[in-house]
């Protein structure tokens, strides 16, 4: 069985009885998945909980939400860097966006690197996915960063 994020691990778990139901199964998304370990993304994640007092469990659905976040932010800050806070336009905030490209650093670790332009306003190329798996009653990554294929224009 292979899961989206939407429906994910952690959360399904709670449906189907636990986490052990999913051994051997695929979860997979183009953000960062809720996998144990150590990586950027938990990081990040445990610091928001720690320093900032974050209520939200670590699962796809937080990922997913922090990821909308970081990238509705990212372009903010850097389009204020260039015309300063009190010159902040919509159409300055669209042209960062087209001309930038946003690396998962910049995302701590819950994106992969992300540009737009404007032949494609969503990402077509050069996309990642994260995969994890069932091991052992855990939630482990197999690869952050597969290659989506390239989608050609319809």
């Amino acid at each position: 069985m292979v899961l989206s994020s939407y429906n994910g691990f952690l959360l399904s778990a709670k449906a189907i009885g636990g986490i052990d139901a999913f051994e051997g199964d695929f979860e997979a998304c183009a953000c960062t998945l809720a996998a144990e370990g150590d990586f950027p993304a938990r990081r990040f994640y445990e610091m928001l909980k720690k320093d900032y007092g974050l209520k939200s469990t670590w699962n796809s659905y937080t990922l997913v939400g922090l990821g909308q976040a970081l990238f509705t932010l990212r372009p903010v800050e850097r389009t204020v860097e260039k015309v300063g806070p009190d010159r902040l336009t919509g159409a300055d905030i669209r042209e960062t966006l087209l001309s930038s490209s946003f690396s998962s650093d910049e995302l701590f670790g819950i994106l992969p690197r992300v540009t737009i332009t404007k032949d494609t306003p969503f990402p077509v190329t050069g996309t990642t996915a994260t995969i994890t798996t069932v091991k052992g009653g855990k939630v482990i990554n197999l690869t952050t960063d597969a290659s989506i294929p390239t989608i050609h224009k319809w």
